[in-house]
């Protein structure tokens, strides 16, 4: 054991003294960034579990862009809208890479979904097919909204048989998101007590738990410790073991409405038999995709209610207006509609806020850079690994005043409509370009139905005699997203 150790720490050395002398770092050196230490440069001196605000800090220091050395890893950080935007769509071609030659990664994604791998034109025609099986128009749209809003009234009736008590309303919420993801992606409908339920929610959490900023890093490092019993590796792979599983059986009764079944997997199905596809799709194409949208999905969108009912509880007078806004639109005798969004502009531009204060994903996916290019001045050589510091740019105060006030009228004109769609997009909460989220509208519509649905029935009060969590995003805990400790709810009937 001790000579595999020693091997180990004179193969590290060698891959840090290699990784420190090649030209890369000698054109990265001129970007400004914190000083490390020899060997490990900036790994020690981060807080994963709280890097955003560690980069916040640095972003407060050194601007619009600086870097980091994670023991020879060179990593550029963009922290300005105008940086960011230069990277992600003036140069979307340049920067649509992704860093996938982690270890942890190439377990999870098996060189073969779509968030994790670089923008080849096979990855661009697999998000085609995710697209065609999101659409979002016409009656594809009207079935998507159907399944949305039946599995929103179900949750709601869970909260309501909760007889304005507190509760824990997380349970309810993930089953609420997995069921709609999967009849979307996969075009399967379950009960709430199917086990494929309770499966998948512990494989996001698993999964969740190794990929996070605080765990798994060794492996990255020392790949080899799999041979000797790493614990988050045998999580991980167990993990992907039961994921892929479970959405084999889901394919199998996708594969057997295949004709009628417009989801996600059943487009994937499609093409894959298809001799004139341009591009062969395999079996572990379909269920890393399928699985990138269950996992994203269901991170992102819990993560950003946890958040929506911590700012309900500490803004009654916006859950107020929210709700004066609901009744006059809906009232009470129908379910919201998303044809009532465009008369709703407060409980948009509160949804827009939420994304903006929150930043759930504080860093996006990690990008690469393709090609030698330049960003904010800087030139970054090709094989650079990018991150777009969302929480930072989302917190700017020359880009969005009061930045840690939670104000949803910054997205409302003086005569209280919705600003224009350039002045929206400032709030980058699903990405931009090439590398832009395909689940984007489908969120987007989530959101809104659930909100309007639960604040038309249901007032959000914090439990009696309890303070609830702080909604300030510089005290969540990092794992896939940010995300408050758990904390329960009143969900109060309204007469």
């Amino acid at each position: 054991m001790l000579v595999y150790i020693l091997l180990g720490c004179f193969a590290f050395l060698m891959y840090v003294c290699l990784k420190y002398t090649n030209g890369k770092s000698r054109i990265i050196a001129k970007i400004p960034g914190p000083k490390g230490i020899p060997i490990f440069g900036n790994a020690l001196q981060v807080d994963l579990e709280r890097i955003h605000k560690d980069l916040l800090k640095w972003t407060e220091e050194y601007g619009p862009i600086f870097k980091l050395n994670f023991a020879g890893d060179l990593v550029v950080v963009l922290n300005s809208y105008d940086a960011i935007y230069e990277a992600l769509v003036t140069k979307s071609a340049d920067f649509a890479g992704r860093a996938n030659d982690t270890f942890r990664v190439q377990v999870l994604a098996e060189g073969a979904d779509v968030i994790f791998q670089d923008y080849t034109d096979k990855v661009k025609y697999m998000k085609k097919l995710m697209l065609q099986g999101l659409k979002m128009y016409g009656e594809e749209r009207s079935n998507i909204v159907k399944i949305t809003q039946s599995e929103v009234n179900l949750c709601m009736d869970k909260f309501a048989a909760e007889n304005n008590e507190p509760f824990y309303y997380d349970d309810a919420v993930e089953t609420m998101i997995l069921k709609i993801l999967a009849e979307v992606i996969a075009g399967v409908q379950f009960k709430d007590e199917h086990p494929y339920i309770k499966q998948i929610a512990e494989v996001q959490a698993k999964a969740g738990r190794v990929m996070s900023a605080g765990n798994g890093v060794e492996l990255d490092m020392f790949p080899w410790l799999r041979f000797f019993g790493n614990q988050n590796y045998k999580i991980l792979t167990e993990a992907c073991k039961t994921r892929n599983i479970v959405l084999a059986d889901m394919r199998k009764e996708c594969e057997k409405s295949i004709e009628s079944n417009h989801s996600v997997m059943g487009v994937f199905i499609k093409a894959q038999r298809d001799p004139l596809t341009p591009h062969q799709i395999s079996d572990s194409n379909i269920i890393t995709a399928s699985a990138n949208l269950i996992g994203a999905g269901l991170t992102t969108t819990k993560g950003t209610i946890s958040g929506l009912f911590l700012l309900l509880m500490r803004h009654p007078d916006i859950q107020t207006k929210l709700q004066e806004e609901v009744d006059q639109v809906v009232g009470k005798d129908r379910n919201p509609s998303v044809d009532d969004k465009e008369n709703m502009p407060y409980l948009q531009a509160t949804l827009i806020e939420v994304l903006r204060y929150l930043s759930h994903v504080p860093i996006s996916v990690p990008h690469k850079t393709l090609v030698d290019t330049s960003v904010a001045g800087y030139d970054v050589p090709k094989g650079t690994q990018v991150w777009t510091n969302i929480f930072a740019m989302h917190h700017d105060p020359s880009l969005f005043p009061d930045p840690w006030q939670f104000k949803p009228e910054r997205w409302l004109d003086d005569d209280g409509y919705l600003v224009s769609l350039e002045e929206r997009n400032k709030a980058i909460s699903f990405g931009a370009g090439r590398r832009v989220c395909v689940g984007e509208q489908f969120a987007r519509t989530r959101l809104f139905l659930f909100c309007a649905t639960l604040l038309q029935k249901f007032t959000i009060s914090p439990p009696d005699d309890s303070q609830s969590p702080s909604p300030d995003p510089r005290d969540f805990p990092l794992g896939i997203v940010l995300h408050p400790v758990p904390f329960q709810i009143k969900a109060i009937a309204r007469q």
